[in-house]
């Protein structure tokens, strides 16, 4: 299940949803330049040690779960659990609680056994034992367990210690073993090379793209893969989705998914999924008389250690991963190979060891030091900071080394998904970046490697003056000033901060102090500010409207799809939103496409895009769009006499607080997000709006203030409690559990409300996409949900909302001495401004959207001094 979700997760990124999905984040600009090579901070001693049982000899990551191989030939394993992958016979997460670590039983794997190698991929693992046989658990989705089924092992109490040994063939052992997403290669004893698992792009390299070793006798039929006639395998390399070898001649053959020119043969086609093509199959041109010492892949780009000790990357270049000081893909188009050049380490410095994940890379140096270059969305390059290294130039050139402790040598790394592991000259074990699940080992949540920086020692953002308002959007944050001024900053792609181009602000030195304020018209001034995903609206002190940013469904309500205020001039030439003639607006919501206003006559208009009826016309044809649109414009129905108080977008619904102070929802319904006790969309069809009922909100109750998240949905009632229905994937309703709320009969009339703590009222609710926070009576703020970038305010990474203790024990966030809210804006990333007029943002800050000038995380890790050491 866990790989279907991957799989959604690289759709939509494909697609280009706005989705934030848990493996990628949106791309970043390029560097600064990162100036002269600095030394390392100095170090701060760890307060202590995790005792593991033992020095390690080995260590492996995979997506979210990490093990190692002690001196003793023990396996133990930690971190993220769900398909058994940690090998305890349940599916416990361990690593992020106290003592969880330190109190590891070893790994069954058999009376008297013990590991010689081992191997991580997406969520299972393998080892090869002191026998030469191999044992697979965890994951079984593609067969990769090699069991001849898809049944999953480690789950359930006494599955291991009746897991039995892979079949390689008939009196065959294994040497060494690699494991890719879901597919796993060793080489035998013979020196030859099987493989086995998910083969869709010819990663198995056996001229097909079907699975292997999810049906019966399918191990007992599998061959070798071919890499040549009469030759044999010296080392090998699995990674995402393709494979490597190198040779007994020491050169390097590569198959399997080629999309990014990974496989290093000048071209874009995948290798091994169709007959002939392994037979055919030549060796890689690592330049002129060049042979391999050492091969890694990622996810889809691919380094080797050459004969001359330097490094050479092809491949996907995002981010950095390559190290060429740029982000270009290599290995693709005629050509590539041979023009490839060394990767640059520094002055005179060569590898020893090197490592690949999916965008990030580390090399062990000639004098035992550490690089990493490429993504560093959560510390995984361990430079304190989130800063992506290898990506302009001279990056390279001045690229530091990673400060393992004082003295603290690297013998051998190991790079998991946004997160990177060595083993130290002292046989210990250090793990940084990401901590879902507890994967570093740490027994706390945070993550490492990033910052060290609680919400409650944040500086303000630095606006110039006291500031009214703030609003966030998916990547940009906007502030009304009390001078009327306004001012954005963040993600600029579209022109959403409004300033005639698209270059983003608050990501580098000084941009925040000289932040201009966005020209809205000669004499205007600000009275409230509304961010969508990816476009701004403004209400001015004449009580027009003007929006900006972009503008593909006509959600700017110009009739039109062009963007604004993405090129010169733009904003100078922008006119009013045509709301009706006369008419002014008194409130806006924005959500991913569409923008709504309720009018100074109290009724409702929406516009932009409207693919499930959440425009509420009883339709699903986008509004705004094309001219004449918007003087045509009627109003939203809310039922006879009714007019809108209050009004919230989510990603693709919207809902009104009546004059009844009842509520009426419409859109998309997937989830339950519309509280109507079923899944049917509403809106989208003739007189659909017309009939459609005010939400239950229990027996006499009203609504004093909505908040909509991506697919859920919030209200204060006024007896000042809180109620949430809809999506509840990452707790976000706050009720102990991630259970939907609102899909189905009967559920909206037994909902309770959500515990803030005994006798704890609140005064307004929002929403994030997938996390929710609320103003309380007393002007503190409490939050919950997902909190995979600190946006929870905690100092930590740790989700809350999905137990009941999670919600019970909730405190709330820490905004400074003595410092209480006037209002928040909720997205990935927080913003609140405070009783002073002073602002603060945490979460998520890839585009200087928490306006600190810098792409520092606030609110969620620690630096690489605060790391634990895991041995002996």
């Amino acid at each position: 299940m866990q790989k279907i979700f991957f799989l959604l997760g690289m759709i939509l990124l494909l697609s280009g949803c706005n989705i934030d999905v848990a493996l990628f984040r949106p791309k970043a600009g390029a560097l600064p330049d990162l100036g002269s090579e600095e030394p390392p901070p100095s170090p701060i001693t760890p307060s202590g040690k995790i005792q593991i049982g033992g020095s390690v000899q080995k260590v492996v990551t995979g997506f979210s779960h990490t093990c190692v191989i002690l001196d003793s030939g023990d396996v133990k394993c930690w971190g993220a659990n769900g398909d058994g992958q940690l090998g305890y016979d349940d599916q416990v997460a361990r690593g992020s609680a106290p003592g969880s670590v330190s109190s590891l039983a070893a790994v069954n794997l058999g009376a008297g056994r013990t590991a010689i190698d081992l191997a991580a991929g997406a969520y299972f693992t393998c080892a090869i034992l002191d026998t030469g046989d191999v044992k697979c658990w965890g994951d079984n989705y593609s067969g990769q367990l090699g069991y001849n089924d898809w049944v999953d092992r480690g789950t359930t109490a006494g599955s291991m210690a009746s897991l039995s040994p892979v079949f390689l063939g008939v009196g065959r052992t294994a040497k060494s073993i690699d494991a890719g997403f879901d597919h796993v290669c060793v080489i035998l004893d013979t020196d030859d090379l099987k493989c086995w698992g998910t083969s869709g792009d010819g990663q198995l390299g056996l001229d097909r793209n079907d699975d292997v070793g999810d049906a019966a006798n399918e191990m007992q039929t599998l061959g070798t893969v071919n890499v040549g006639v009469g030759r044999k395998v010296k080392y090998l390399a699995a990674g995402g989705l393709h494979t490597c070898a190198i040779l007994d001649t020491d050169d390097l053959k590569c198959w399997g998914y080629n999309g990014s020119g990974q496989l290093g043969y000048d071209s874009w086609d995948n290798i091994g999924d169709t007959a002939g093509h392994m037979a055919a199959l030549g060796v890689v041109n690592l330049g002129a008389g060049r042979k391999a010492k050492k091969v890694t892949v990622g996810d889809e780009h691919t380094c080797v250690i050459l004969d001359t000790n330097e490094v050479k990357c092809w491949g996907d270049g995002s981010y950095g991963s390559t190290g060429y000081d740029d982000e270009n893909y290599r290995g693709g188009d005629p050509g590539d190979m041979a023009a490839l050049v060394p990767v640059n380490l520094g002055v005179g410095r060569t590898a020893k060891d090197i490592q690949a994940a999916f965008y990030h890379t580390c090399v062990i140096l000639d004098n035992d030091q550490v690089k990493c270059f490429g993504g560093n969305f959560s510390g995984q390059l361990g430079y304190n900071d989130l800063q992506e290294y290898g990506t302009s130039p001279g990056s390279m050139a001045a690229l530091p080394t990673v400060n393992l402790g004082t003295g603290r040598t690297a013998k051998s790394l190991s790079l998991g998904r946004s997160y990177s592991c060595a083993i130290l000259d002292t046989d210990d074990l250090k793990c940084w970046g990401e901590n879902t699940s507890g994967k570093l080992g740490q027994e706390v949540s945070h993550n490492f490697g990033s910052v060290d920086f609680d919400v409650e020692d944040l500086g303000v953002v630095n606006l110039g003056g006291a500031t009214l308002q703030v609003a966030v959007g998916s990547q940009h944050s906007c502030a009304v000033l009390v001078s009327g001024d306004l001012k954005c900053w963040g993600f600029n792609g579209s022109g959403q901060l409004g300033y005639d181009d698209t270059v983003s602000r608050g990501k580098t030195a000084g941009s925040m102090a000289s932040l201009s304020a966005v020209f809205l018209g000669a004499g205007r001034t600000a009275k409230k500010v509304f961010i969508g995903t990816n476009h701004t609206c403004v209400i001015l002190d004449n009580d027009q409207v003007k929006c900006w940013g972009a503008n593909g469904s006509g959600q700017l309500g110009y009739d039109s799809t062009t963007s604004k205020g993405n090129t010169a001039g733009s904003m100078a030439g922008l006119g009013y939103v045509n709301l009706g003639a006369g008419r002014t607006a008194k409130s806006l919501a924005l959500g991913v496409g569409q923008t709504c206003a309720i009018l100074d006559n109290d009724q409702m208009k929406c516009w932009g895009g409207n693919s499930n009826g959440e425009l509420g016309y009883d339709s699903t044809t986008n509004k705004g769009n094309t001219a004449g649109s918007m003087a045509t414009l009627g109003y939203v129905n809310l039922g006879a006499g009714r007019t809108a108080k209050a009004i919230a977008a989510g990603a693709l619904h919207t809902c009104a607080i009546l004059d009844t102070n009842g509520v009426k929802c419409w859109g998309y319904n997937n989830f339950g997000n519309l509280g109507i006790d079923s899944t049917a969309n509403k809106g989208n069809t003739a007189g659909s709006m017309a009939t459609l009922a005010e939400i239950n909100l229990g027996a006499g109750r009203t609504a004093l203030s909505i908040a909509a998240g991506l697919h859920s949905t919030c209200v204060v009632l006024d007896t000042f409690q809180v109620k949430c229905w809809g999506d509840n994937s990452d707790a976000q309703l706050g009720y102990g559990d991630t259970a939907i709320r609102g899909n189905v009969a009967g559920s909206m009339a037994a909902l309770g409300v959500v515990n803030l703590g005994a006798g704890v009222t609140a005064k307004s609710v929002r929403m994030g996409w997938y996390n929710t926070c609320a103003t309380l009576s007393d002007d503190q703020i409490k939050c919950w949900g997902k909190n995979t970038d600190g946006q929870l305010g905690y100092n930590d990474t740790t989700a809350r909302g999905g137990t009941a203790a999670s919600m019970t024990s909730l405190g709330t966030v820490k905004l400074g001495e003595g410092r209480s809210v006037q209002n928040i804006a909720v997205s990935n990333h927080v913003c609140a401004v405070l009783d002073n007029g002073d602002v603060k943002c945490w979460g998520k800050n890839n585009e200087g959207q928490a306006g600190y000038d810098n792409q520092t995380k606030y609110g969620s890790g620690k630096v690489m001094e605060d790391l634990l050491l895991i041995g002996e």
